[in-house]
């Protein structure tokens, strides 16, 4: 009896445990997605205090550039550096570009910005969520 009991549970165990692989999964790439787009207002409000400050800087005080977009970017990542990374607890959440390495198949989210003295001011976020996928982007402007 014993015997059976456990070939029940081990048949019942491969059916139910890739539905709960595939359940976390699509919870992990919900996160994911949510990370991507969840600094949207205070990145373009950065992004807008620091073009129209005298000094150029944010809201988090001298972030040693003074590219404002490079400041915006390095205030926010900093403000969010704790936050958990849904796919790997052990990396960051938001990555600033200039300064930690992005692992792009991490769920990371990269904040970027290709600064120049004639160009748009902007910021640029990307996110790949696994290796061989296309990344993701957006630009933010000042409003």
């Amino acid at each position: 009896m014993p015997l059976v009991a456990l070939a029940v549970l081990g048949a019942v165990a491969a059916v139910w445990a890739p539905q709960v692989r595939a359940d976390r999964e699509v919870t992990r790439t919900e996160a994911c997605d949510a990370l991507y787009h969840a600094l949207d207002g205070e990145l373009a409000s950065e992004l807008t205090r620091v073009t129209r400050a005298a000094d150029h800087q944010p809201s988090c005080g001298d972030m040693g550039t003074a590219w404002p977009e490079i400041a915006a970017i390095r205030c926010v990542a900093q403000r969010h550096a704790s936050e958990p990374n849904p796919r790997d607890p052990a990396k960051r959440a938001y990555v600033d570009r200039f300064a930690q390495p992005w692992e792009t198949s991490a769920c990371q989210v990269g904040l970027d910005a290709e600064p120049s003295a004639d160009g748009p001011i902007e910021i640029r976020v990307v996110q790949q969520l696994a290796s061989g996928e296309p990344a993701r982007s957006f630009t933010i402007h000042p409003r």
